[in-house]
């Protein structure tokens, strides 16, 4: 059997060249996301980027649902909730952005 660093290792070399998780498939293809899941983590995926560096994702228990790496990095579907007291812009960058994707806050 393999040993940690091992896999480690091979995750890595199976991500260059950009050595990032992009996309719900590659979540479900590398183990951190149930395959039956993958349309739901997609759906994140087109309301945020989903980014996880090789280096961090080689550190996640993929057989651990509680591994505290994954639930920082790994997106979950409950993102998209929005519940009472939410606001469509909490930090208010809608005000300084002149055009979608674009924040500009210092005149």
């Amino acid at each position: 059997m393999p040993s940690q660093t091992e896999e480690q290792g091979r995750l890595v070399a199976s991500l260059a060249p950009t050595g990032t998780l992009r996309r719900a498939a590659q979540l479900v293809a590398h183990g951190y996301v149930a395959p039956e899941h993958e349309a739901l983590i997609a759906g994140v995926g087109a309301t945020y980027t989903i980014a996880v560096p090789a280096a961090l994702a080689a550190l996640i228990d993929p057989l651990d649902p509680d591994d505290p790496i994954a639930r920082q990095v790994i997106p979950d579907p409950r993102e998209l909730d929005l519940l009472p007291g939410d606001r469509s812009d909490p930090i208010g960058d809608e005000a300084f952005s002149p055009v979608k994707g674009i924040t500009h806050r210092y005149p």
